[in-house]
C-alpha cells in the first residue's frame, strides 16, 4: 500500500498488476496480463509516482504511475536485480528478499536521485545458517521484519506431503539503520 492509501497488487501466475484506492469496488489494471511473467514484491518511490516491481526471471520494473510506462531499473554497477522476491522502499533504497540467488540474501539498493538505477548495492544478510528458503515480510520502522523458513517444498496442493511436517515458522528481525544513519 501506497503511503496516499493506493493499495497495489501483482498476479503471479497472470503476470498483471493491479490498483485500487478506497472509493474503488474493484481492482483496476495498472499493467495487462502478461506484461510480467511472475509480478512478486511491489514497492512505491518515495514520491509516489512509480511502482518499482520485481518478477523473479526479469529483474526490478518501474512502472510510471502517471502514463504507466513500464522500464527495468537500471544499475550504474554490477549488480544481480534477479531472483528478488519481497521488495520494500526503505528511503532511498530498496530492500530485497533475494531467494533466487546462491546464496540466499537480502540486499539493500541505493536509487539514484530520480529513482531510476541503482547506484550502490549493499548485501545485509546473506545464506543464513538456519534460512530454508526467504519470503516476504514488512518493514517495520528501521527493520525488516521477513519468514526465514518458507514451506513450499513440504507442501502440495495445500496438504503437506506425506512423511512431511510443518516447521514452526521462523520470524526473523533484520535491522535496517546502520548507527551512522
Amino acid at each position: 500500500m501506497a503511503a496516499d492509501g493506493k493499495l497495489f497488487a501483482g498476479d503471479p501466475q497472470g503476470g498483471g498488476v493491479y490498483t485500487a484506492t478506497a472509493d474503488d469496488e474493484e481492482l483496476q489494471t495498472l499493467v495487462s496480463s502478461g506484461t510480467f511473467r511472475s509480478p512478486q514484491g511491489l514497492a512505491t518511490s518515495e514520491d509516489n509516482t512509480k511502482l518499482f516491481v520485481s518478477d523473479y526471471r526479469y529483474g526490478i520494473a518501474i512502472i510510471d504511475l502517471e502514463t504507466r510506462d513500464v522500464s527495468r531499473l537500471a544499475s550504474d554497477i554490477p549488480v544481480i536485480l534477479d531472483g528478488v522476491d519481497g521488495l520494500w522502499r526503505y528511503g532511498s533504497k530498496l530492500i530485497a528478499v533475494q531467494n533466487g540467488t546462491s546464496p540466499m540474501r537480502i540486499s539493500a539498493f541505493e536509487l539514484s536521485e530520480d529513482g531510476t538505477r541503482v547506484i550502490s548495492h549493499r548485501v545485509l544478510e546473506q545464506a543464513h545458517s538456519e534460512w530454508t528458503e526467504l519470503l516476504s515480510g514488512s518493514i517495520d520502522s528501521d527493520a525488516l521484519i521477513y519468514v526465514g523458513n518458507g514451506q513450499w517444498d513440504r507442501y502440495i496442493e495445500g496438504e503437506l506431503k506425506e512423511g512431511m511436517e510443518a516447521l514452526p515458522t521462523q520470524i526473523r528481525r533484520l535491522p535496517l539503520a546502520s548507527p551512522a544513519q
